[in-house]
């Protein structure tokens, strides 16, 4: 310091008065606006999860009420009760024959699968037949209480709608008779009184839902 000319010095007390309390005041700006754009992100991010699970819980909502719906239509119960009692007898090949003889409530279960954007849709009797399968795949015929696909989220969702008789949604995972994709199911009791005959199951892909 004492070998600092006169000017030196002079521009040193410049830097230290003018330029050290400009910096920090830049430095607390930049910390402010920093601190101030990570709450607005966070409350947009915030707003937006909300909104979302908003949409995903009236989807769900809308499906469990549309299923409750068919799954208590009269000639569902009795439809079921056909196909379950043509499959002890014959197989999957009889209730084929049976199909034909149903074409008003089959119409039905389609356009109920198209109205949903179901990308299947099982009916399922009391000893866990899968009867009838609109897209026709590997579980159509298997039994879910003893068959390859017992533990399987729709099998365990058909065993809780049997026991509770109600309407619920399984959790989504992969399926294999669909090629392992992600889905869950949309399982209601199907009532001849109070008794359970089977069980209603739309399938439900996981980009429908968005999670």
């Amino acid at each position: 310091m004492k070998h600092l000319s006169i000017q030196q010095r002079l521009w040193l007390g410049f830097l230290i008065v003018a330029v050290l309390p400009l910096a920090g005041l830049t430095w607390l700006y930049l910390s402010s606006f920093e601190k101030a754009l990570t709450e607005a992100v966070l409350q947009n991010v915030s707003s937006i999860a909300d909104k979302k699970s908003d949409e995903i819980d009236n989807f769900i909502s809308e499906r469990l009420a549309d299923a409750r719906v068919v799954s208590q239509q009269e000639r569902l119960s009795l439809a079921i009760s056909g196909l379950s009692e043509a499959f002890s007898r014959g197989g999957l090949a009889a209730t084929r024959d049976i199909d034909t003889k149903h074409r008003q409530w089959l119409e039905t279960l389609e356009d109920f699968s198209h109205y949903g954007h179901y990308y299947d849709l099982l009916l399922i009797d009391a000893q866990g037949n899968v009867v009838f399968s609109l897209a026709h795949e590997s579980d159509l015929g298997t039994n879910l209480i003893t068959g390859p696909h017992r533990n399987s989220g729709l099998a365990q969702g058909f065993r809780q709608a049997m026991q509770l008789l109600q309407v619920d949604l399984t959790p989504f995972q992969a399926y294999e008779p669909s090629d392992n994709k992600i889905a869950g199911f949309v399982v209601a009791p199907v009532l001849a009184g109070h008794r359970a005959v089977g069980a209603l199951g739309p399938g439900e892909a996981e980009a429908a839902v968005g999670v």
